[in-house]
């Protein structure tokens, strides 16, 4: 059976992004930061800003960017950043380390119950840094799989679980190294 896809908005209200965490909570559609390639500073601008919208033609901003601003303070807020892990699991939703766009790699978890106040679970995962990973939620846990480190391309084929964001397991695959990989969970 064929999909028809219909356009609904052609100006949406936040900046063009790449690298975001795209997520569906309480029912609602939620964009998480990203990154503007059109933006004079490339690369090194992400964001930190969280949208929200009912029917994915209007969305509302719950979260200004304030990073990169002298209103980010790193101890209560996340630096922006492009392909994180993001899930929704436990009642929250939650953000897994990222790449190195701000030229270093991120190595916390924060999770949110309303996208405008954030909690840091981590601020050390106990994995190797990475990059283009793919993190859901299953079955009580989130799941970090797949890896690539952005400056070696050098693949990684294992998997971590976590319940909580702060103590992690971590197994190696019995696949082949992959990354750029779809991941869905039910």
């Amino acid at each position: 059976m064929p999909y028809h896809w219909t356009c609904i908005s052609n100006s949406a209200y936040f900046a063009p992004r790449d690298g975001a965490g795209a997520l569906v909570y309480e029912d609602t559609m939620w964009l998480i930061g990203g990154w503007n390639p059109r933006h004079n500073y490339f690369p090194r601008i992400c964001t930190n800003d969280v949208w929200r919208s009912e029917n994915g033609a209007d969305w509302v901003c719950v979260k200004p960017n304030t990073f990169g601003k002298d209103t980010f303070d790193p101890e209560t807020d996340w630096e922006g950043r492009h392909t994180a892990g993001y899930a929704v699991h436990d009642g929250r939703m939650w953000i897994v380390a990222g790449d190195c766009n701000q030229g270093h790699y991120h190595s916390d978890v924060w999770s949110s119950e309303d996208g405008v106040t954030w909690d840091r679970s981590t601020d050390q995962v106990p994995w190797a840094l990475r990059t283009l990973h793919y993190t859901v939620a299953h079955d009580g846990w989130l799941w970090v799989i797949g890896v690539r480190r952005s400056h070696s391309l050098r693949l990684k084929k294992n998997a971590s679980t976590t319940t909580s964001g702060d103590r992690v397991t971590t197994t190696n695959g019995s696949a082949s190294q992959r990354t750029s990989l779809s991941l869905s969970a039910a």
